[in-house]
């Protein structure tokens, strides 16, 4: 058994589809797995280390104005070309896709082709790559109920809920503390931007580490984002602004799930990947949707983990330091407060995410 899983351009992309090829491998383990993603893209860098073997194709983001409209269709003819390549080299029995730019070469050739297919769709409002996609595509996977209704052929939609690599579930607190050295006596505040970094919460975190900083009750871990750190540092120099060694600045981690378990609160945005991590490992959040993203939707979905008691909701309009100081000072001394929210996690939906994907996927290959 042979399978392409491709995806990517962020994490909300890589790591479902890493997931899903990990899960069905524990399942059907003569399965041999290839990733396809673009050649600049973050699953370049990602995805080999997480030991998958890794092929790339040239597909480039659309950029504005007419070379960049240019360049993107020169690149997409090429990454068609280089899709077929792939799929005739390697003879997939299966090519699962969970969006991204990259995606779409490789699904629409592997379609033509004759090779069963399925999407995931993590968004409540689907990207345009799956939307378009599943014209083609034996099988439609989705995350949430309300998108069914953007798929013209409803016959192939499966809700299946949002798949999470098996590394999250079933952490230890105290564990995950020794791992990413961080004492049990401290609240820890974990702060991230997605995959690619926020610009406005590393604005705001300036000011909480600076309110922190040498208080040995807290301790922060920011995470910048990669393309951010640089500048980010420099900004900090221009400030003559340091802080204590209960401060830590990284432009990425790797080890997300032991940083998401040793966590008392996650501050970070709401991709739907990140807010189904969240459901699993039960950590208590402060969320804050991107305002810069299509159909608004991680404001949607952030708002159904609010409702659920599983998280609180800032809109970046609203960022200020002395409220979320106020907020993360209130659950360090009520400790009940995070522990009801940990429960609110675990009564979540999609838990079982993953075991109906693998089905979905075994159900295509037998032909239901």
């Amino acid at each position: 058994m042979r399978m392409i899983v491709t995806g990517g351009g962020t994490g909300g992309h890589i790591y479902p589809a890493v997931s899903i090829a990990e899960a069905y491998k524990r399942k059907n383990k003569n399965t041999k797995i290839l990733y396809v993603g673009r050649k600049q893209g973050l699953e370049a860098e990602l995805v080999p280390k997480l030991g998958i073997e890794f092929r790339p194709i040239s597909i480039e983001y659309r950029k504005k104005g007419l070379i960049g409209a240019l360049n993107h269709v020169k690149s997409l003819a090429s990454s068609l070309i280089e899709a077929r390549n792939i799929i005739k080299s390697y003879q997939p029995d299966l090519i699962v896709g969970t969006g991204g730019y990259v995606s779409g070469p490789v699904m629409f050739v592997g379609a033509l082709m004759g090779v069963k297919t399925a999407v995931h769709e993590a968004n409540a409002f689907p990207g345009r790559a799956n939307k378009m996609l599943s014209r083609f595509v034996d099988k439609v996977m989705i995350s949430f109920e309300e998108s069914k209704s953007a798929f013209k052929d409803q016959s192939k939609v499966v809700l299946t809920g949002n798949p999470v690599r098996q590394d999250f579930y079933g952490l230890d607190q105290s564990k995950c503390r020794k791992e990413i050295n961080v004492a049990d006596n401290r609240f820890l505040v974990l702060s991230v931007g997605g995959s690619g970094g926020a610009r406005k919460i590393n604005d705001v975190m300036i000011e909480i580490m600076s309110k922190v900083s040498g208080n040995e009750d807290y301790e922060i871990i920011h995470v910048t984002g990669k393309s951010y750190y640089e500048k980010f540092m420099k900004q900090l120099q221009d400030m003559r602004v340091s802080f204590g060694d209960n401060v830590k600045i990284v432009p990425y981690v790797y080890n997300m799930p032991e940083h998401m378990g040793a966590a008392d609160i996650m501050i970070t945005r709401t991709g739907a990947s990140t807010l189904a991590e969240i459901g699993i490992t039960g950590t208590p959040a402060l969320l804050i949707p991107s305002p810069n993203v299509k159909d608004n939707h991680q404001e949607y979905n952030a708002r159904s983990m609010e409702k659920m008691g599983a998280g609180f909701v800032m809109l970046e309009k609203d960022l200020n330091a002395n409220h979320i100081m106020s907020m993360v000072e209130d659950l360090r001394n009520n400790p009940e407060k995070t522990e009801s929210m940990r429960n609110s996690c675990a009564k979540l939906p999609g838990k079982d995410a993953l075991g109906n994907i693998v089905s979905t996927l075994e159900s295509i290959l037998v032909g239901e």
